[in-house]
């Protein structure tokens, strides 16, 4: 089965957002089909045009692939070792005409670890008695190709006596012709004869012998057959009865589609309640910003992928606005969930009080300008676009024209103060006026 995500891509260079999430371990399985745009209108792509794909994935590792252009869409497939490592990966897509590049897009995929692999699933007694039975049929195949090549032997020796069965003949006839030769024809017709029956033996002996090995085989091949019925794998694969007690809780009852959109500012939603794995769901910004979206890690719109098993089940929720990437997950067995984790991703925003940039590592900084009349001991206070942690480590202040003196006041994880002096005979004094200053504040968000 092939999985296909269709994104618009822009040939601008610059990566766009594209809610791609594959597997770790995904083999031949998952394709991407990029419609193009360039300058924000469509792009067509002229005849002669190739495209390749270079590929990065999570763990660092580079590779590069050649991508089908279909019509006037590029289909780029998700390679095994761009899909090896969990985290993010990003893929860049080239047109080239001619030897010259004309145009280069980037996506990202959002790889999630697989549930279980490696030493785990080869401790389980199925999994053993599964290996044990693929050694028993490999013997029994060995078996079988001896029996084969025995039988050969055999038919190999028959023909050898049918043919001194000839000649035998064609020796009595050539003595019924010859009469001075009967007699030495008589005594080569009756070696021939001797040559037959002991070639007839031993054809006899060999077709014993290969078929006591093909009756060998077939007992080994049965009870290979038998030890894959004993270790209850096929009745396990076919059984309706629900073995491992799953109940419709659990496996989530699927909508007829798995793409679900919240939109309506005159409801209220709830994250806690989408936990089906397979389900997409669309938070828009103005349900946000109406407060209908209970358990949502994001103050912006984004989007909401569920990936599991009947067992557990996880939550991505990718920031639209930002590019931040949350995770939680849920133990559908018992209910138990986690709390939203930011995955990757920096945030950014501009606010009336000034800019700021949140880095995954959790340096912050914000930055802005402050302006009006100084208070009676020449200050100007600075509200922070959000807080810090704690006191910020630096507090960086310089004036605008005519700002005369600035200076550095006092300083808490929310504010911070700037204040404005001349000198004047000597002195510095409270310029206390019209002013306005710049500002940059760095410490931590975490």
């Amino acid at each position: 089965m092939q999985i296909t995500n269709k994104i618009t891509l822009n040939l601008s260079g610059e990566e766009v957002f594209a809610p791609i999430v594959a597997h770790q371990g995904d083999l031949d399985s998952r394709v991407v089909e990029c419609t193009l745009q360039k300058d924000g209108l469509p792009y067509t792509i002229e005849e002669g045009t190739t495209a390749r794909a270079t590929y990065r994935a999570a763990s660092g590792a580079s590779d590069i692939h050649d991508a089908e252009i279909v019509g006037n869409v590029v289909v780029v497939p998700l390679i095994p070792s761009f899909l090896a490592s969990p985290g993010d990966a990003h893929c860049d897509v080239l047109l080239s005409k001619g030897g010259a590049v004309v145009g280069t897009g980037r996506f990202a995929v959002l790889v999630s670890p697989m549930a279980a692999a490696g030493p785990d699933l080869e401790k389980s007694p199925e999994y053993q008695s599964f290996v044990a039975a693929l050694a028993d049929a490999d013997q029994w195949k060995a078996d079988t190709a001896e029996a084969i090549s025995k039988a050969a032997e055999a038919t190999e020796g028959a023909n050898t006596a049918a043919q001194a069965a000839n000649d035998a003949a064609a020796s009595v006839d050539a003595a019924k012709q010859a009469a001075l030769e009967a007699a030495q024809s008589a005594t080569t017709a009756a070696g021939s004869a001797n040559t037959a029956a002991s070639g007839a033996d031993t054809a006899k002996t060999q077709a014993e012998e290969a078929a006591q090995s093909a009756q060998t085989a077939a007992t080994r091949a049965n009870e290979a057959a038998e030890g894959i019925e004993s270790t209850g794998i096929i009745a396990h694969m076919q059984s309706t009865s629900n073995p491992h007690q799953v109940t419709a809780e659990q496996a989530g009852a699927m909508a007829s589609s798995a793409t679900i959109e919240l939109a309506d500012a005159a409801q209220t939603y709830d994250l806690n309640n989408y936990w089906t794995p397979g389900q997409v769901v669309y938070i828009r910004q103005n349900v946000i910003d109406g407060k209908k979206v209970a358990n949502c890690p994001s103050g912006t719109s984004g989007v909401m992928s569920v990936e599991g098993t009947s067992v557990v089940a996880v939550q991505t929720y990718i920031d639209v606005a930002g590019g931040a990437v949350y995770t939680r997950h849920k133990a559908l067995s018992t209910g138990n969930m986690s709390g939203w984790g930011q995955a990757s991703g920096m945030v950014s925003e501009t606010t009336s009080n000034g800019s700021y940039i949140k880095w995954p590592d959790g340096t912050m900084e914000c930055w802005g300008q402050v302006s009006g009349t100084s208070d009676s001991s020449g200050y100007l206070t600075v509200t922070f676009p959000v807080a810090f942690a704690t006191t910020p480590a630096a507090f960086l202040v310089s004036g605008v024209s005519g700002a005369g003196i600035v200076e550095r006041g006092t300083l808490t994880a929310t504010q911070g103060k700037v204040g404005f002096r001349s000198y004047v005979n000597g002195d510095f004094l409270v310029n206390q006026a019209s002013r306005a200053a710049a500002w940059h504040a760095i410490g931590r968000w975490k």
